[in-house]
């Protein structure tokens, strides 16, 4: 039997954390210590200090919030970091997305400055609150970064023309796992690896090729002489907070033998029969399960 790739391109509308321009450093350094994970800092000039703690940092290539996603685009990975931020004073302080600047260095020198958004580690949301003297709490941002190598620097500032962090994160991010690393488990691929059975994500939603049958007929659809039908079984589950919109043109499989020749694709189908999956709001944690019918020679 010949050997088959099935391709799922997601093509839905999704909101993309603005992207970052990558620059060339300044002439000079700026001044300011080298920082170590899991160590409080203070910063900030005098009067406005928050103690900033570094806690993780992870490759990906998609991270929720509560009302949307943001996906890695071509020749991206993302780089999310989780920190926690403590008031240091005996008055209330601010703390939201734009109490600090966060710029991540890759090993060639570009510099890519993280969208001013900070996020509850839980909820999702934006941070925006008053810190209670010594109140202390936890948060993440996402930055879209160069798509192979290690991160050489992630640089922390509070303020203008304050003193900065330097945090050394070359062999500090945690391993890049699922169908869209590499092996080095740092580089993002240009096209993921699936395998039947196991879960992939795509946007808001978790794909899964169930199975992949050959048969002459099935529910409502029969292959023309001298061919057969290959019908795959699909299921997406929708993984982020709120309900995104599903249908079927949202994601448009490609099948191709072990010659490269590309199969001819009739449509989306429910199990039921050769109606196509009607568009619907999907709750979280919703699954949806569905047919990919292709036709090709016997």
């Amino acid at each position: 039997m010949a050997t088959r790739h099935l391709f799922v391109v997601f093509a839905a509308a999704v909101a993309v954390a603005a992207q970052s321009q990558g620059t060339k450093p300044p002439a000079v350094q700026m001044p300011g210590d080298n920082g170590k994970v899991g160590v409080p800092y203070s910063m900030g000039a005098k009067g406005e200090e928050l103690v900033f703690t570094l806690e993780k940092a992870e490759f990906a290539v998609r991270a929720f919030t509560h009302d949307d996603v943001i996906m890695a685009e071509e020749n991206q990975r993302l780089l999310i970091v989780s920190f926690a931020v403590q008031n240091p004073a005996a008055v209330d302080r601010v703390f939201n997305g734009s109490s600090f600047k966060f710029t991540v260095v890759s090993p060639d020198d570009q510099n890519y400055v993280a969208p001013a958004y900070s996020y509850h580690p839980e909820r999702l949301n934006w941070m925006e609150l008053s810190l209670k003297p010594a109140q202390k709490v936890r948060a993440f941002f996402v930055v879209p970064i160069h798509p192979k190598g290690v991160v050489n620097k992630l640089i922390v500032q509070r303020g203008q023309k304050t003193s900065v962090l330097r945090y050394d994160l070359r062999d500090k991010v945690k391993p890049f796992m699922g169908p869209f690393a590499a092996e080095n488990q740092i580089d993002v691929l240009e096209i993921g690896k699936a395998k039947v059975g196991v879960p992939f994500g795509l946007g808001p939603y978790d794909y899964s090729i169930e199975k992949v049958e050959e048969l002459q007929e099935s529910a409502g659809f029969k292959a023309g002489e001298g061919n057969k039908l290959i019908v795959t079984t699909v299921t997406i589950t929708n993984k982020s907070k709120y309900k995104p919109s599903f249908g079927p043109g949202m994601a448009v499989p490609k099948m191709f033998d072990e010659n490269g020749e590309e199969m001819n694709f009739l449509m989306h189908a429910k199990m039921s029969s050769a109606d196509a999956p009607s568009q619907s709001l999907m709750e979280p944690e919703q699954m949806i399960r569905f047919r990919f019918v292709f036709e090709a020679p016997s």
